[in-house]
């Protein structure tokens, strides 16, 4: 709020944007007074610049989400579920470079959203929010409101959504693997669908198009959808093909946002008292044995590991 209003309002303009999708496209609350027995959390806003692929601005992105870390569950679910992780992605990739096919991608549209509260539960949005909202999203600021589906934040969302393409997918005939999140359906003639699975985020191979437009078309009837013909940015990594079917993954754009924010002042060339100075960081393997018991012992481990 204390940007100019040039830069102030398209941030403004994405939380309207957000809380309409939530109450007009997503029926995520319903106005009902609380119980006695019955929790209310607050919820915040959190902004994001989205990058693309070629490190420049996509969108900006307001997300409203649960404050978590007020709510305490009621319930004795494992909110563990699977991810893609960097092997798995890995693998899947090397798997398409074999069949010489090339995965598409599917992102799910306010993902959480798309899944049905499991449990009787309140928020309330901020009050102050009312001086920037539209006529027809003020009341729903400032007072407590039934919560009708998974908002980010809340400690089941990620929990609910797996679980609701679990069900796709295994109805769809497609199998688990022993990698994570990686599912795998044969087709006649030794063909294959592969789906590799990071929460709102799928990529989609398969060596008979007629058998990927049926999944394609199936997910989009169950999940709002949308889709990338060509993968090309995953787990903060580039993704590209060449004519022949080889794919090469890329993190040079996040392995220099890293240092961009960690080293911001150091030359591309390093001096001899950088190499002396990190050296130690990167040749030791950290165990929990190190980890530091008390701010004294964290500014003893910054000393010795990063003094010149």
């Amino acid at each position: 709020m204390k940007q100019p209003i040039a830069t102030r309002q398209p941030w403004i303009q994405s939380l309207v944007k957000e809380l309409k999708g939530l109450v007009k496209d997503r029926g995520a609350f319903e106005k009902e007074q609380p119980g006695p027995n019955d929790a209310v959390v607050p919820v915040k806003e959190v902004f994001k610049c989205k990058l693309h692929q070629h490190g420049n601005v996509d969108k900006l992105k307001a997300r409203i989400v649960f404050r978590g870390d007020l709510y305490t569950p009621t319930t004795d679910i494992d909110s563990w579920n699977p991810h893609a992780t960097w092997p798995s992605l890995q693998l899947y990739l090397a798997m398409c470079a074999k069949f010489v096919i090339f995965p598409s991608q599917a992102d799910y549209v306010m993902a959480y959203l798309q899944v049905d509260m499991k449990e009787r539960l309140f928020v309330q949005l901020p009050r102050y929010w009312t001086a920037h909202m539209p006529n027809d999203l003020k009341p729903y600021c400032g007072v407590p409101l039934l919560l009708m589906k998974a908002l980010y934040g809340y400690t089941f969302s990620g929990k609910f959504l797996y679980e609701e393409q679990e069900e796709f997918l295994i109805s769809f005939g497609m199998q688990s693997t022993p990698m994570p999140a990686l599912w795998r359906m044969h087709l006649p003639g030794g063909g294959v669908i592969m789906v590799l699975q990071y929460c709102d985020d799928f990529l989609i191979a398969s060596t008979d198009a007629i058998n990927k437009n049926k999944f394609k078309t199936t997910l989009s009837t169950c999940f709002e959808i949308e889709w990338k013909p060509n993968a090309d940015w995953f787990l903060q990594a580039r993704i590209r093909q060449d004519t022949n079917g080889n794919i090469s993954l890329d993190q040079h754009r996040y392995a220099k946002s890293v240092v961009g924010r960690y080293l911001p002042t150091a030359s591309p060339t390093p001096s001899q008292t950088d190499l002396r100075k990190f050296a130690s960081l990167c040749q030791q393997t950290w165990t929990k044995a190190h980890s530091s018991k008390t701010k004294i012992d964290v500014v003893n481990l910054e000393t010795e590991q990063l003094a010149p």
